[in-house]
């Protein structure tokens, strides 16, 4: 149960993380990079 509950954590934070770039909050270039690079492969895999 409680490595359960940690990954909901951990989602919750990269879902916030991923909409805080979506909104276009400053971050540095790399890591926007990375996680354009990230969301492309999700939606990728989505298709």
């Amino acid at each position: 149960m409680k490595k359960k509950k940690t990954a909901r954590r951990f989602l919750r934070k990269n879902e916030t993380t991923i909409a805080r770039m979506r909104m276009g909050i400053s971050q540095p270039p790399s890591f926007h990079k990375y996680v354009k690079k990230a969301i492309a492969t999700l939606v990728k895999e989505d298709a």
